[in-house]
């Protein structure tokens, strides 16, 4: 409709003015925005900048046909109804034209008045209906992009919600960590292997990065349940407890277990570690076969445990740790897990050559892959840690307590 009377814009195109003029009166009478033009060039001008609802032509004009005139109209407003007055000497072509779709419909002089109305009326709906649906669509796509825009604020708020929370999630592991390798009972250098190697393995067993997550913070955390039991006990060697104390000791799992409960995000990593003395091959049906994890974590807690002498009366050889380990093949300890460490002997490795710096290599944006501890045990920088000038400051303000010619890995795709 016109901005401005809010009414449907009709057209009048006549090389007569009172033609023009009369057709105006009626129109106008019954509620119609009329423009009149006596030149159809001008009319055409009018139409770049204006959109009508209907236009009526003389089909018989000097300068130009109505025919060629309302085509011209279908050019630059083809959703504009076209009506052509036309004569009884022009009605076959006429006819002619409105059958080709070029025009919408016509009308007969001289015209009856109310018939003229009618086709008007008619005309102007059927023009009104498509601004309708073009100010709808319109509306629509206003409404999907202020909502595309909603969508991606949404999002970006998320993940950064969640990056957060990762980040504030990895911080409180660190802390824990931290408090555990102080404890007189857990050494954390033995959690860190523990966690490599089981991850190791976990990786070729499943690569599904949740499992391998969970098994690495299960090796971290494997004596956690330590801090339940007295020091004494955490102090004698595992084959020489008696039957009761062997009982007593186990019970670190159930520990674990009720320290973790509050962090139902850690559940996965809860029941491995509640899981890992139960035997690989349970002697009674009853008891359920323990999750991969779990047994994942008892072959190498027990394999790191023999080196260091917390196992047998003394440390032990990796053959004779291996010796023991497949002594039980099978009911203790996993045959799958064990056949694959005994295929691939690298997995129980824990050093790692490939992007190690030292700490005058070390720049800005590089990106650390394993966490750094100091001397004893606490963690200092946690791995996938982005440097800044700041964190090489205080890394070279802390070095006196790193161990002596500490490597940093780095991403070996820094700088690519």
């Amino acid at each position: 409709m016109n901005d401005q009377t809010m009414k449907p814009l009709i057209l009048v195109v006549d090389d007569e003015e009172q033609i023009v003029n009369s057709l105006r009166r009626v129109l106008l009478r019954h509620h119609f925005a009329v423009e009149g033009f006596i030149d159809p060039r001008e009319a055409l001008a009018f139409l770049e900048g204006n959109r009508p609802h209907v236009v009526i032509s003389d089909m018989r004009m000097p300068i130009m046909s109505g025919q060629d005139f309302l085509a011209r109209v279908n050019d630059i407003r083809p959703e504009c109804y076209r009506v052509v007055i036309t004569g009884y000497a022009d009605m076959n072509a006429t006819l002619d034209v409105v059958n080709r779709g070029a025009i919408s419909g016509f009308l007969q002089k001289p015209w009856d008045t109310e018939h003229l109305v009618s086709v008007v009326e008619k005309g102007a709906k059927h023009t009104e209906l498509f601004f309708e649906n073009e100010r709808l669509r319109t509306a629509l796509e206003e409404a999907n992009a202020s909502l595309d825009e909603k969508v991606q604020l949404r999002t970006k708020q998320i993940r950064a919600a969640l990056k957060k929370l990762e980040r504030t999630h990895v911080a409180n592991l660190n802390v824990l960590f931290n408090l555990l390798s102080s404890h007189p009972n857990i050494n954390g250098e033995f959690a860190k292997k523990v966690s490599l190697v089981s991850r190791n393995i976990a990786i070729e067993i499943d690569s599904n990065s949740e499992f391998v997550y969970s098994v690495g913070l299960a090796g971290l955390f494997c004596e956690l349940g330590f801090i339940g039991l007295p020091q004494t006990l955490c102090q004698i060697p595992y084959r020489k407890m008696s039957a009761g104390q062997i009982t007593e000791f186990k019970k670190q799992s159930e520990i674990t277990s009720q320290i973790l409960s509050p962090a139902n995000h850690l559940n996965d990593v809860a029941k491995i570690l509640r899981e890992q003395y139960t035997a690989a091959n349970p002697l009674t049906d009853k008891t359920p076969v323990p999750s991969m994890g779990a047994q994942i974590i008892a072959i190498v807690r027990d394999y790191f445990r023999m080196l260091e002498g917390r196992y047998f009366d003394k440390p032990a050889s990796h053959q004779k740790a291996m010796g023991e380990i497949t002594r039980y093949r099978g009911s203790r300890y996993s045959i799958e897990i064990l056949d694959l460490i005994l295929k691939q002997p690298r997995l129980l490795e824990t050093s790692h050559l490939p992007g190690n710096y030292n700490l005058d290599d070390i720049e800005p944006g590089m990106v650390l892959v394993e966490d750094v501890y100091t001397t004893n045990n606490i963690l200092l920088l946690p791995k996938g840690h982005i440097f800044t000038q700041q964190t090489i400051s205080r890394l070279k303000y802390f070095q006196s307590s790193l161990p002596a010619n500490i490597k940093f890995a780095i991403d070996d795709a820094y700088g690519e």
